[in-house]
Parts: C-alpha cells; sequence; structure tokens
C-alpha cells in the first residue's frame, strides 16, 4: 500500500462579484469588486502554513486568520477575502481579469494551485448630456418637464435654472428626470 504523505495537493477556486454601489447596473470608477478564495487541500497529508498572493495592482486581501493547517479532504472559505476598487482604465477595457495563486507546505514539499476569474464590467455607453432649453409647463404635452438627456451617467450632479435676468429660480442637487 502507499505510505502516508506521499502525494500533498491544494485546491483553489477563486470567485468575484461586481458590487453595483449605486444600482444603476452599469460600472463606475470606485465601485468595488470583492473576491472570496475556497481552498481545499487535495492530497493525503495536511498542509501548512497556506497563502494567498493576487499580483492584481490595487487588490487588497484581507487575511481571516494567521497561517492555518488544512487536513487532506478539509476546505474553507473562511481564511482570505479581497477587495479592487475599479479604476476607469477597467470599464475602458470592459473587464477585470486577474488570477491569485494559494501555497501551502507540508514536510520537505510546496505545493501551489492557481485561478482566475474575469468579472465583465457594463459601460453607459451614451453618456451626452443633452439638455433641453424649453420648458412650458401647461399640461400641453410638450415640454412639460424640465429633461436632461444622458443624466444617467451623472448621478451625482447639481442643476440650478437661472431666469433671463439672472436670478436663481430652481436648484437641486442629484436631478434625475423622474423624482427630482
Amino acid at each position: 500500500s502507499p505510505s502516508c504523505g506521499s502525494n500533498p495537493s491544494i485546491n483553489l477556486i477563486k470567485t468575484g462579484k461586481f458590487n453595483d454601489l449605486n444600482k444603476d447596473g452599469y460600472a463606475q470608477e470606485g465601485e468595488t469588486i470583492s473576491y472570496g478564495f475556497l481552498i481545499k487541500n487535495t492530497g493525503d497529508v495536511p498542509l501548512t502554513n497556506i497563502n494567498i498572493v493576487d499580483l492584481l495592482p490595487g487588490i487588497k486581501i484581507t487575511p481571516g486568520a494567521g497561517p492555518f493547517t488544512l487536513n487532506p479532504g478539509e476546505s474553507s472559505d473562511r481564511f482570505f477575502t479581497a477587495t479592487y476598487i475599479i479604476k476607469q482604465s477597467d470599464i475602458d477595457a470592459g473587464f477585470v481579469f486577474n488570477v491569485a495563486t494559494v501555497t501551502g507546505e507540508t514536510t520537505g514539499k510546496k505545493v501551489e494551485d492557481e485561478s482566475e476569474v474575469k468579472i465583465p464590467l457594463i459601460k453607459k455607453e451614451n453618456c451626452l448630456l443633452t439638455v433641453y432649453n424649453t420648458l412650458t409647463p401647461n399640461n400641453d404635452g410638450k415640454n412639460d418637464f424640465f429633461k436632461i438627456d444622458g443624466l444617467e451617467c451623472a448621478i451625482e450632479n447639481r442643476i440650478e435654472i437661472f431666469n433671463r435676468w439672472g436670478v436663481l429660480v430652481f436648484e437641486r442637487d442629484n436631478y434625475n428626470n423622474s423624482d427630482r
């Protein structure tokens, strides 16, 4: 029969989730991706000093515990999580792709495994603002409401409307064409 301790092995499954912080369905700079790491000892000996390395610039890995051990067949997703803050270059590319590596040790041997994940980022396409400068709120169905096309790209905004004499007649933070 094979001797115990002859086949150390480790497996990593990395998962990622886009966090749509403003809930608009599109990626904006400053929103985040949360990553999880499921680590499994797929060998027949205990593995110690298990660690995760992820070389994506800007990713922050949070260890949930110090160096830990997994016995044969054991798995855990509670030891590491990571957060990445989305950049405009990621949005322009349409995705964030990265690879994580898990390492572990047993007497005299090191083992490792890699897992990659590609998180698609949906980019708001038509972000050109069009301001309609005619407003006749007389309920005739024409120009009854002040509307700005493309405003969903500028969630944080401030509207100020002045009359022909330069007097401020309307102001609103975060105007959105429907209820603000």
